[in-house]
């Protein structure tokens, strides 16, 4: 697949890669997305649990 082709499917929502295999897991890209999210919050020492507690509810749901 030519990079075209994906940064076009990917916009289009038409993309092919909807997880990544790591280890064995199927970590699904929002996933991803909720992680770093967390891990950016948490390093900049953000102090707001409930916004936290929703991110980490999403992750597991």
């Amino acid at each position: 697949m030519d990079t075209n082709d994906f940064l076009y499917n990917l916009l289009r929502g038409t993309s092919s890669l909807e997880y990544i295999e790591i280890l064995g897991y199927k970590v699904y890209l929002d996933d991803l997305l909720l992680i770093s999210i967390i891990f950016c919050l948490y390093k900049e020492g953000v102090e707001d649990g409930l916004l936290l507690m929703c991110l980490v509810l999403l992750l597991f749901s």
